[in-house]
């Protein structure tokens, strides 16, 4: 059946009498028809069971509610505010959560429903809610494990599943303290017979009801953070009075004063009572000094009780005092004429003289005289025609049955928030109240752009007007539903300051992109704020010391004592930090960069590592100790930092129970963990050395130095340590100057990432073939570590490319080609003979030419790369082979070790006397890499080849000018201008 047609089928059954809702419902709720169902609220639920429709962490869901569950969060999660709307083809009806405001939905494109899809209006029949698409009609269905839409005549597998229906509210109840200060705050009455609330009454008193903001207390007491009662009123004891009997002190009032209560002083000229404040001290009740059945002590406290009964489907209270004065006939033995009612539960309150009879009052508005005033009077004694009854009547001002707002808030923004309401709190800002797993708010008198506890994002609801304002780093936090505009005095609206329930807010702009760091991981942008970060590919070449952020302690840097422990002192200390893990964390919202953090841990060239050894730090290589992992979390200015110690609890989901902070010792400036819930909280900074720990350098020449001796050519092309007049040379001639002139070429050069290079001599030419030896690709002598294989190859080999079981550095016959890739004559085992074997990076760290059978002379090509380690502090350097194993010179000789105290100290100094650059002559030749291109001075006639990183030539020419600009490829080239050495640019 086509569904247009069947919903005008069962409209006019209903017209003739037939319910819709005939079916039995197995819950206490009245179904409502499509003839019934009205603007209003209302529960969607399954026809059979107990499930209705709520809306939980943004998703539809469906929750068992018992009929008799009456708090305001779960009433409003499970009502739906219906808007009618009429056509000529029948009724729709548009569904709108009142606790979220979202609007129900069905999503053509995944056949779901969701909030904010396609379809927004639903159909009623006799089965239930339904929605259209096409020819298609699919029905809304609820059970335990299921909430969404079904198509027509399709059976769901889930049990107790069944189609949703609207059903009437008519639930009321006395609300808690929780739920007035949560959810009302403030009284106002609505219009009673056409007479408004009066501002004041016939003897000039305020309406203290409506004049103020109230906050109710339980008389059992203020609930401690744990949810207990602390008794600081009425300690309960052993009666039975419910938690709904409730105090109302004036916001703002002192200690005990400002509760409102019933007054001793009648409205002439009737007996009708006034509400008033009190001023004095309020009594309090000892515990024990009176019985459990009357429970309030001697005097007039009873007066200031009162229960507040509302109604959800009118949003109306009416407010019950628990006991009234009543007058004596004559005063008593104390001299007192009016006496407190008992003030048992359910006691019916007496009114006026103690002859007449009790009976139950109420908060109401009366006329007197043609004025309309605020009283206490009891049921039967108001008249409604005349006085009205307050009851439905009382209102909160700030609780509206319409969703959604007036508000525009754009949603690509970070914002503070500042509290506009009046109280302690005005003008400050809104921040998490933690520093970790925060889940309320607190006020400050800052904000910070390095904090993302203190920020705040914005996301919009599925109507106009709905937002949900979120703390960037805890997305718990939050403010969420209507947000409204807020008008001035001069009726404009005031910029940026929004009403959302109770709560006036002003969104100030936090301007923190700008600062913000910005890093992708799997191709998504996000923002470090919040915590240091320190980019993972150049921490092997960087080292820091952390500081103390104490402007007592600020010159005193973290290291380690001879005992290990770690403290604070005056010497620089440096550390470098491993990224041990990483995560993106707090609000993911379009528009602003979701964040990401990483943990760190800190250890030093030796391989020591800081960890938390009971009550203290130690610096340690012990493997069975565990390196301590920390958060640099940014507090107050964005490089100082809190040190949270998060070893073993990971960075994604953190078990932050299990977390430390570091604390300083203010006696001795010993470092130690301490609990992270301790108030105590220490701030370090951490600061990058000026230099870098590692030589970043362009292609040049250098000598390299060990006190007095020089890097050079020995004989059998071993390394070795030198001064010009010795005669370590192969051909027995004496040292000079030129024989210590190395290359340094750069290998994968990436400024601040790698650094490492092939060390290179020369090869003087022969008589004949000089412009073959300036050629880029032309062979050199390369510094190297003996390889293994060559090692074991024979006794002789091993004598001479070992030193005390240490293999020795070497000079190697090889030629360049592409970025990191030699040309080396090698051992060819299957044919028997040298034959050139391409060396590269593989995976494994060697990678030969598959014409060579075995890399006999070489190893990989890492042999081949070498690393200069900055000694802190010093303009030195310690020489260190990709084979991950240090140079040391052993009287002269040149060999690799395991980290020690024998590493070498290495200077480098660019040659200071006239070379021959290896018998080339060398001319006033310079070469510049521009944009686009290379520079050349100096060369007219000259022939120039330029290189790309692969040998690939992609200039061959003559110049013809002293100043020649040569168009070139992007990136590293290598320039060889004739009669020069062969020098590589990084062209933009």
């Amino acid at each position: 059946m086509n569904k247009r047609f069947s919903t005008l089928v069962a409209t006019a059954l209903v017209a003739c009498g037939m319910s819709v809702g005939a079916q039995a419902a197995a819950t206490p709720y009245k179904v409502l028809g499509s003839s019934d169902l009205k603007d209003g609220f209302v529960y969607l639920r399954s026809a059979s069971g107990d499930n209705s429709l709520v809306v939980k962490n943004g998703k539809l869901d469906s929750t068992v509610v018992a009929a008799t569950d009456s708090t305001f969060a779960r009433l409003d999660s499970m009502a739906w505010k219906v808007t009618v709307k009429t056509t000529t083809i029948g009724k729709s009806f548009q569904l709108q959560n009142r606790k979220t405001g979202d609007i129900l939905s069905y999503k053509k494109e995944t056949g779901a429903v969701t909030l904010g899809g396609d379809i927004k209006e639903w159909g009623l029949d006799n089965t239930g809610f339904y929605a259209m698409s096409g020819d298609s009609t699919y029905y809304l269905k609820a059970g335990a494990d299921f909430a969404g839409v079904v198509e027509e005549n399709t059976t769901t597998t889930f049990a107790n599943v069944d189609f949703v229906k609207p059903y009437e509210i008519t639930t009321s109840f006395n609300l808690t303290a929780e739920d007035f200060n949560d959810v009302v705050k403030k009284f106002s009455f609505a219009a009673v017979n056409g007479r408004k609330d009066p501002a004041k009454t016939t003897d000039g008193q305020k309406n203290v009801l409506t004049e103020n903001e109230w906050v109710a207390i339980s008389i059992h007491g203020k609930k401690n953070a744990d949810g207990t009662l602390n008794g600081q009123y009425f300690p309960q004891l052993n009666n039975t009075t419910p938690l709904d009997t409730l105090l109302f002190q004036k916001v703002g009032a002192k200690d005990s004063t400002g509760f409102l209560y019933v007054d001793t002083a009648n409205i002439t000229p009737t007996q009708s009572m006034k509400l008033a404040v009190a001023d004095s001290a309020f009594f309090r009740r000892a515990a024990g000094t009176a019985s459990p059945s009357n429970y309030y002590k001697a005097g007039l406290d009873s007066l200031h009780m009162f229960v507040v009964s509302y109604d959800y489907v009118t949003d109306s209270m009416s407010i019950k005092p628990v006991a009234t004065p009543i007058k004596l006939s004559a005063p008593n033995t104390d001299g007192a004429s009016w006496w407190n009612a008992d003030g048992q539960e359910n006691v019916k309150t007496q009114l006026g003289v103690a002859s007449t009879g009790s009976t139950e009052a109420v908060v109401c508005l009366r006329a007197l005289d043609n004025v309309t005033v605020l009283a206490v009077d009891s049921i039967t004694m108001i008249d409604t025609e005349n006085t009205g009854l307050s009851y439905a009547n009382i209102k909160s001002p700030l609780r509206s049955s319409t969703l959604g707002g007036d508000a525009k808030i754009a949603t690509d923004k970070v914002y503070f928030i500042k509290y506009a309401n009046k109280g302690d709190n005005k003008d400050k800002y809104v921040v998490a109240n933690a520093v970790v797993a925060a889940n309320g708010k607190a006020y400050e008198d800052k904000a910070y752009a390095s904090m993302p506890s203190t920020q705040w994002v914005v996301k919009a609801g599925t109507a106009d007007g709905l937002y949900e304002i979120m703390n960037r780093e805890f997305t718990s936090i939050k403010y969420s539903g209507a947000f409204n505009k807020v008008k001035g005095a001069d009726g404009k609206d005031i910029a940026d300051t929004y009403v959302n329930g109770t709560d006036t807010l002003l969104l100030e702009d936090a301007k923190c992109a700008t600062l913000e760091g910005k890093i992708t991981v799997n191709n998504k942008n996000y923002a470090t704020t919040g915590y240091g970060y320190y980019d993972p590919k150049v921490l092997n070449n960087k080292t820091y010391k952390v500081a103390s952020a104490s402007p007592f302690m600020k010159d005193l840097f973290m290291q380690a004592k001879k005992d290990s422990t770690i403290t604070l002192a005056e010497d620089d200390y440096y550390f470098y930090l491993k990224e041990i893990d990483k995560a993106a964390y707090g609000a993911t919202v379009k528009g602003v960069d979701s964040l990401y953090r990483y943990t760190y841990k800190l250890v030093t060239k030796k391989d020591e590592f800081v960890s938390r050894d009971n009550n203290k730090y130690i610096l340690t290589k012990d493997a069975t100790k565990k390196p301590s992992v920390f958060f640099f979390k940014s507090w107050g200015a964005a490089d100082n930092y809190m040190l949270i110690d998060t070893t073993g609890i990971g960075a994604a989901t953190v078990d932050w129970s299990q977390s430390i902070i570091v604390s300083v010792n203010a006696q001795n400036a010993e470092i130690y963990p301490s609990a992270l819930t301790d108030a105590k909280s220490d701030l370090f900074t951490v600061t990058e050395k000026a230099t870098p720990s590692m030589l970043f350098t362009n292609p040049t020449h250098y000598n390299i130095y060990n006190n007095n001796d020089r890097l050079a050519v020995g004989k059998n092309n071993l390394a070795v340590m030198a001064q010009p007049g010795n005669d370590l040379k192969a051909d027995a001639d004496k040292f000079v100057n030129d024989n210590f002139t190395l290359w340094f070429d750069t290998v994968n050069y990436k400024a601040d990432i790698t650094a490492s290079y092939f060390i290179s001599q020369g090869i003087k030419a022969a008589a004949g073939e000089e412009t073959k030896a300036e050629e880029a690709s032309a062979e050199r002598l390369y510094l190297t570590v003996a390889s293994q294989d060559s090692i074991d190859k024979s006794d002789d080999l091993a004598k001479l490319y070992t030193l005390d079981g240490a293999a020795r550095l070497y000079f190697r016959t090889a030629a360049r080609h592409g970025v990191d890739t030699l040309i080396v004559n090698n051992f060819d085992e299957k044919a028997g003979v040298m034959a050139p074997d391409t060396v590269a990076a593989g995976a494994d760290g060697t990678k030969h030419s598959a014409d060579a059978a075995k890399g006999l002379l070489l190893g990989g090509i890492d042999n081949f790369k070498f690393q200069f380690e900055v000694i802190d502090g010093t303009d030195n350097y310690v020489m260190k082979s990709l084979t991950n194993k240090y140079v040391v010179s052993v009287n002269g000789l040149l060999v690799v070790k395991s980290d020690s105290d024998e590493n070498m100290i290495a200077s480098l100094k660019a040659p200071d006397y006239a070379t021959s650059n290896e018998d080339v002559a060398v001319s006033e030749v310079t070469v510049i890499a521009t944009e686009g291109g290379v520079q050349i001075a100096g060369a007219a006639g000259k022939k120039v080849v330029i290189s790309n990183i692969l040998g690939q030539v992609v200039a061959n020419t003559v110049l013809t000018s002293d100043n020649a600009v040569i168009a070139a490829p992007q990136g590293v080239v290598v320039v060889a201008v004739e009669g020069e050495e062969a020098v590589k640019a990084i062209v933009k």
